[in-house]
């Protein structure tokens, strides 16, 4: 008779009941249909690069014609950047205001949505490859549903925080309508660790992202990011998500140090998007991502160009930029943005242009106020509430003759 060995004593494990198999198929259904639906999105985008590829080259100055194309456009107190890379797909990012000025409604809609399916967007063809709302307030994206029509279609959409807290003007349900498939970004070390990962927007599932090896996506870009979009000359990845450090006082709350933080790089230049990301957001793309951060082409500064929450000494000395976009209102009282302080620390590390334009801005006054004033400057700061809309291109490098 063979020696027992041990374990050899102990009772057959009991099957188990009917609720636990019931908890394990839910489980395994849940994962299954996540799977299924990430197959489908990576599907779906092979799809849709494929019918670009055929239409060939579109006219200059429309979508698809080989150059990049972006547009911050004039919220008010709020945000809405749109772009469309040189092959033709779409982008957004945020959609949202909490003050229009004093522009009616009726106007205020029609400019943005004018611009919104203008020739450079969704006019020939009512499709956003992809969405990112940087973090849920309000004003980064409750006027979604009212600027895009009803036939839009939403390929990609990845957010910060849960997916239900984009409630405000019913957005939530609309994004749940027009593109089942959501991810949530965690791109972070709130932990100690540093976690990059995707989690499905009902928060049951952690997507398995592929390496750079892989030609799905969304993947790993193999420089620390998620890679959410490519191709030739034309990548855009996600650095930072969720993030809720607090070793800096930043004047600030979770949600706005969670803001995403998107690069695209497009034909050799770089376009940083900071959301409301805060100073210890900005700490999190010095510590992980320090090199691929250093002199930029353009930056979005940081919640609306606020020195209290953003913009930092060392991330602005660091990222250097060529121009700056602050998204702001003209003469909003409600948080006194964008701040002088923050203009002129910009100013400090760029480059003065040939011209001068006129900015205006807020700064300390006597007794605790505020006052709003104008400036001329020579470096290219951009406040949409002082020149409204700006557009950006990158054309494609010319052919050597």
């Amino acid at each position: 008779m063979p020696p027992k060995r041990k374990g050899d004593d102990l009772p057959p494990p009991r099957p188990k009941t009917a609720r636990l198999q019931a908890i394990d198929k839910k489980a395994e259904d849940v994962k299954r249909a996540a799977q299924e639906a990430a197959d489908k999105q990576e599907q779906l985008r092979k799809e849709r690069a494929e019918k670009l590829a055929a239409l060939g080259k579109a006219p200059d100055g429309t979508r698809g014609d080989g150059n990049f194309h972006a547009v911050f456009l004039k919220m008010g107190q709020g945000d809405c950047t749109l772009m469309t890379t040189p092959r033709g797909h779409v982008v957004m990012l945020d959609c949202g205001s909490d003050s229009k000025e004093n522009e009616a409604e009726s106007l205020y809609k029609k400019r943005i949505h004018d611009v919104i399916y203008g020739e450079k967007f969704l006019k020939t063809s009512s499709v956003i490859d992809v969405l990112i709302l940087t973090h849920p307030d309000s004003d980064h994206y409750n006027q979604l549903k009212k600027m895009l029509d009803p036939d839009v279609q939403i390929d990609s959409y990845y957010h910060s925080s849960n997916r239900v807290d984009y409630a405000a003007q019913q957005v939530s349900g609309f994004l749940v309508e027009k593109c089942p498939v959501a991810y949530k970004v965690n791109h972070h070390d709130n932990a100690g660790a540093q976690v990059i990962e995707l989690v499905t927007a009902d928060g049951t599932q952690k997507l398995k992202l592929p390496d750079a090896t892989s030609s799905a996506v969304p993947r790993l870009d193999g420089k620390g990011g998620i890679l959410v979009h490519t191709e030739a000359n034309c990548t855009i990845s996600l650095l930072a998500g969720n993030v809720n450090r607090v070793d800096l006082d930043d004047h600030s709350n979770h949600t706005n140090r969670g803001s995403i933080a998107t690069l695209i790089e497009v034909f050799g230049q770089r376009i940083l998007m900071c959301g409301d990301g805060t100073i210890n957001t900005e700490a999190y793309l010095l510590q992980y991502h320090k090199a691929r951060l250093a002199n930029l082409d353009v930056v979005q500064a940081g919640h609306h160009g606020s020195i209290n929450t953003s913009s930092s000494q060392e991330f602005v000395k660091h990222v250097r930029p060529r121009q700056v976009v602050i998204s702001a209102g003209m003469k909003i009282p409600l948080h006194h943005l964008p701040s002088w302080e923050t203009i002129t620390r910009y100013q400090a590390v760029m480059d003065p242009s040939p011209t001068d334009y006129a900015v205006s801005a807020w700064e300390p006054g006597a007794m605790g106020a505020y006052d709003h004033t104008t400036r001329n400057i020579f470096e290219k700061i951009y406040i949409t509430g002082s020149r409204g809309t700006f557009e950006y291109t990158v054309e494609a490098p010319k052919a050597a003759s």
